[in-house]
């Protein structure tokens, strides 16, 4: 009954959390690599004096004011946060031009009003400077242009030169946060209004009144917007600025600058990004098909391998999505968790780790089967045993999970926390959905039958058939044939690893040494690396890493026909469908006939009917037809993608080779361009930081590992957690191995996902350890008679075999179906995971646990000689040695039996001690 009434209570919230996950209502929020947009690290600019030395409380007011110019984008999922001392990142989901976005952010927008008195006017004829103000023609988007010269020689002077002898009357602090961008009704010509405080306002007034027929100058950042005669007073604290705007854009763009306010220092990008809705998306996709192909293959071994459990793990992978997803989505109370490609990436590789606790779970109860107990009790037993297997090993995973939240860079904590909550959800649905599940079925006869769960089935009985009759794998005897393998391994890793300071070896990518990454897709087919490089030599590009690729992401066209058009809704239509990710403006076409338009868009992404529908809503478009359809890029029509990798440019070269690819291969597509260009501080950031978080770790899982196995004390403790943290550098080594080899060989690069794909390793890996080690400490306070550490530890590696490769199989089936069929960005990511999760297996099973007794008897032989016989301490107890019986190495083919393995003990066939309650032994009665 009361199993029934949880498992209602579960399924009451499972229901809540998909409908709260499907609800439109609740959107995800989504990332760069879903909707594109820009990621932009700023910095001061110290190669200028004001960028100097910059105090933090300034560094404060300047990420206040980047806010300010963020908000006023109007872009939902923005993020602005301070990046250590000097830093500020700024994150623009969805931004449609990042590169004037980027200028808008890095304008200092000291706006002056300067009075010009140095320039010569009707009355003051003797001045030094003369002002020529050239009018721009307003239908062609002209601005108005004022140029200076020397009043006797007429030779140009340089404005700056002009403005440093003038006087200073108000900056934009003096304005209110109230200023807007309007059409002059009388010019048709964009202007910006403004107002005044209280002083600025009495300021302005007192000085129009005594200066009038002088010319006042609006300057922002040294460009003389406008300077206009002082006709009359002006006392109404308000005013406007006219002639400086091409378009209404660049007026709105001032006066968002205006309410802002000015940056206090000025700045620069120590690292942008830009990306493309197209190239990103096509990488979720493929990464979302391959998270469903390795969970398909995740689903079919637990069925397939526990029976009746393992259908009941696969129910609970229901609610774990769920409860995962309604989490991401901040299930009404946080803020949303921003999903990126590497945050997709962590919730699949969650998926494959969240049977990992169902796995322990489940081998515990297929061993208390074997040695007799009923289903029910064999369930309950299985779960408290398990538990403290499950914890250790969640923990260790939240260890690295928190030290990349702290040290990792941006575009990995998305990675790091959807990882740790994954394994927290885990967690709860192991314990308690899939339990309360066979509980319940447990009440009925059919479920406690004990071959439902495939208490024979396993991969020792496999590979050592003679563990049907209770052979021990004798690991540490063979312990040299293991160390040597790993060490051989090692120094082979290692050669390869310092073969990056002779040139080859390790590939750094531009993450450690800065640079610049350029993708660019292109129209014409036919388009060459040849032509790609001749664009970079004309700019001055020497030496850049060039490779053409190829994408075969299917674009969405519609076609939208529609009465009672006027002569605005060409471009209404423009902006509607610009609106919605992945727009290819350059192919938007109208044609207007009458009263009826006829327009064709072009996303190179799929995208909805329902989705456009929504975006022409507001337009309100008479008898109105759609036309959609998807349009496939295979085979010869793929999209052909240059991927160029250089030394950092700067913004204003970035803009310049931006134009002149545009000039071969019939146009670059504009949603599909794509930039990341990192400084040389950022670069050494992620260097430092690369080396604290993997140092840190260790320290950390060392610590941890010593205190929860510190069976006789802390330092016994410490044994295990050294043992397992040199296990942890031997997978690690072995991975840096193998990419400085195909970095010579295939030029595969490290970056921030690679120590990222080690870290998890070292979070990873030491599941199977603990695993081990748990149950070391278990049948250390159980240990039969006569038996040495050695044989603890052998008969620990033996019943833990299956769940230790188990935990790792099914991780592995979802990485690998991410390497061979996930997304080309991360494509190197998941081959480190692959390689160093299969690695730690073996490492956790034939090195780590070894190890503890090789420490354990070199501790034996270090302690001092025991006290004379007879005499005996006063806080110890007299020890009896006792010499082992011969016990029989298994192997593959042995059929050894229970009487060929002695011990003082009844055993399972696997080697377990059949249960004592209490844990006391009987007493012999005593003869009279």
């Amino acid at each position: 009954m009361k199993q029934g009434l949880t498992f209602l209570a579960l399924l009451a919230l499972a229901a809540a959390a998909i409908w709260y996950s499907l609800e439109p209502r609740f959107p995800v929020r989504q990332g760069l690599d879903l909707q594109g947009g820009m990621r932009v690290t700023l910095e001061p600019d110290d190669t200028k004096p004001d960028g100097k030395n910059v105090p933090g409380e300034t560094i404060e007011k300047v990420r206040s004011v980047i806010e300010n110019r963020v908000n006023s984008f109007g872009l939902s999922g923005t993020e602005v946060r301070r990046k250590g001392e000097r830093q500020i990142l700024v994150l623009l989901p969805g931004a449609k031009d990042p590169q004037k976005a980027l200028e808008v952010l890095q304008t200092v927008a000291q706006l002056e009003f300067r009075h010009l008195n140095n320039v010569v006017t009707a009355q003051n004829p003797d001045r030094p400077f003369k002002m020529t103000v050239i009018p721009g023609d307003a239908t062609k988007g002209e601005t108005d242009t004022y140029q200076f010269s020397d009043a006797t020689t007429n030779q140009k002077v340089e404005t700056e030169k002009v403005l440093e002898g003038t006087e200073l009357i108000l900056k934009g602090d003096a304005l209110k946060p109230t200023s807007r961008a309007e059409i002059d009704p009388g010019k048709g010509q964009p202007i910006v209004t403004f107002e005044f405080n209280a002083e600025g306002a009495q300021r302005f007034a007192s000085f129009t009144t005594e200066n009038v027929n002088e010319i006042l100058a609006v300057v922002l950042d040294k460009r003389v917007i406008t300077a206009p005669n002082i006709n009359e007073p002006i006392t109404e604290g308000t005013g406007t600025i006219s002639g400086g705007f091409k378009n209404m854009a660049e007026g709105k763009v001032l006066a968002n600058l205006l309410n802002s306010g000015a940056l206090p220092v000025p700045l620069r990008a120590a690292e942008t990004q830009y990306v493309g809705a197209t190239l990103g998306r096509e990488s979720v996709d493929q990464s979302i098909r391959a998270g469903l192909i390795g969970l398909g293959l995740v689903l079919l071994f637990m069925v397939g391998y526990y029976w009746l459990p393992g259908v009941l793990a696969c129910i609970a992978l229901i609610f774990y999505t769920a409860f995962t997803f309604s989490i991401f989505k901040g299930v009404g109370i946080f803020d949303p968790i921003v999903l990126d490609l590497p945050g997709i990436t962590g919730f699949i590789l969650s998926v494959g780790m969240a049977v990992d606790a169902n796995v322990l779970i489940f081998e515990r109860i297929k061993e208390e089967v074997r040695a007799g107990r009923p289903a029910r009790q064999a369930i309950d037993v299985g779960f408290n045993r398990a538990f403290s297997s499950i914890l250790d090993s969640n923990v260790t995973t939240w260890i690295v999970c928190g030290i990349l939240v702290w040290l990792g860079a941006p575009i990995i904590k998305g990675f790091a926390i959807t990882l740790a909550i994954g394994v927290a959800v885990s967690m709860f649905t192991a314990i308690t959905v899939t339990r309360t599940m066979l509980l319940m079925l447990t009440s009925m006869e059919w479920a406690r039958n004990p071959a439902l769960y495939a208490p024979n089935v396993g991969w020792l009985y496999l590979f050592f058939p003679a563990a049907r009759q209770g052979g021990i794998l004798r690991v540490f005897q063979n312990r040299k044939i293991y160390f040597g393998i790993s060490i051989a391994t090692s120094i082979i890793a290692l050669l390869f690893a310092l073969g990056t300071f002779f040139g080859y070896g390790l590939k750094p990518g531009i993450d450690f040494t800065g640079g610049s990454v350029v993708e660019a897709a292109y129209r014409d087919k036919s388009v060459t690396r040849e032509q790609v490089l001749g664009v970079l030599t004309k700019n001055g590009i020497h030496d850049p890493v060039v490779s053409l690729g190829r994408s075969e992401q299917p674009w969405t066209t519609v076609k939208i026909e529609a009465k009672s058009a006027d002569a605005t809704t060409e471009n209404r239509l423009r902006e509607a469908l610009g609106s919605i990710r992945a727009f290819d403006p350059e192919a938007f076409k109208a044609t207007k006939t009458g009263e009826t338009i006829s327009a064709d868009g072009t996303f190179t992404v799929p995208v909805t009917q329902a989705e456009i529908e929504a975006a022409l809503r507001p337009l309100n478009l008479k008898e109105q037809k759609l036309t959609v359809a998807t349009v496939p890029h295979t085979g010869g029509d793929a999209v052909p993608v240059a991927v160029i990798t250089t030394r950092q440019l700067k913004p204003d070269q970035l803009t310049t080779l931006r134009k002149d690819l545009a000039t071969i291969g019939g146009g670059i597509i504009t949603p599909m361009y794509q930039e990341n260009s990192i400084g040389p501080s950022v670069a050494g950031e992620v260097t430092l930081n690369a080396f604290a978080s993997v140092l840190v770790a260790s320290l950390a899982i060392i610590l941890y590992l010593s205190f929860r196995f510190a069976i006789g004390g802390f330092i016994n403790g410490l044994k295990f957690g050294l043992c397992a943290v040199l296990a942890l550098v031997h997978d690690v080594g072995i991975v840096i191995g193998l990419f400085a080899l195909m970095g010579a060989l295939r030029g595969w690069q490290v970056d921030s996902l690679f120590v990222t794909a080690c870290l998890t390793v070292l979070g990873f890996s030491v599941h199977d350890t603990i695993v081990v080690y748990d149950r070391i400490r278990e049948n250390l306070r159980h240990r039969l008679k006569g038996e040495t550490f050695a044989d603890v530890s052998d008969r620990s590696i033996t019943q833990t075999f299956d769940r230790s490769v188990n935990t790792s199989f099914t991780v592995l089936l979802v990485v690998a179906a991410l390497v061979f069929f996930g997304g080309e960005s991360i494509r190197l990511f998941n081959t480190a995971l692959l390689v160093g999760i299969a690695i730690g297996t073996y490492s956790s099973i034939f090195v780590a646990s070894p190890m503890v007794v090789v420490l354990e008897r070199w501790a034996a032989t270090s302690m001092p000689p025991p006290p004379p016989s007879g005499t005996v301490r006063r806080d110890e107890t007299p020890r009896v040695r006792r010499e082992p019986a011969p016990v029989r190495t298994a192997s593959a083919g042995d059929t050894a039996t229970d009487e060929e393995t002695p011990s003082a003990e009844p055993r399972t066939p696997t080697g377990s001690v059949r249960p004592n309650p209490g844990g006391i032994r009987p007493r012999k009665k005593r003869r009279l």
